[in-house]
């Protein structure tokens, strides 16, 4: 007697999806799916290598590129003047220095414009 088609197709079909599920488990435990799914505004770091403090990282948050660009500062790793990685250097001097994150705002402002403010704020 041959064995109900739709039964061995229900079985391949829970025997595939516990494999999904196993190594969807497997690469969560071990952290690759979160390095995955990281946003990366929320990781502090960028394709540029500058490595923000939380800190630094919530002074540049809404905040734009100076050099023109329309990306916002944690988004953008341009090496251009005046451009995201030399601010985020900024930014991280001016923590490092004492600077409150409100103060560091204000400092980022007055040297490079209020344009580097998101529209809205």
């Amino acid at each position: 007697m041959r064995p109900d088609p739709g039964v061995a197709r229900r079985a391949g079909g829970m025997a595939g999806l516990s494999l999904l599920i196993g190594f969807l488990a497997g690469w969560g435990v071990s952290g690759g799916l979160r390095r995955t799914a990281a946003f990366p505004g929320l990781t502090g770091r960028h394709a540029s290598g500058i490595q923000l403090t939380p800190a630094a990282a919530r002074v540049a948050t809404g905040l734009k590129c100076a050099c023109g660009c329309p990306d916002l500062l944690l988004a953008c790793d341009c090496q251009n003047v005046r451009g995201a990685a030399e601010i985020k250097r900024y930014i991280i001097e001016l923590i490092a220095n004492g600077r409150s994150e409100a103060d560091a705002r204000i400092e980022l402002i007055n040297r490079y414009g209020a344009g580097i403010q998101r529209v809205g704020r």
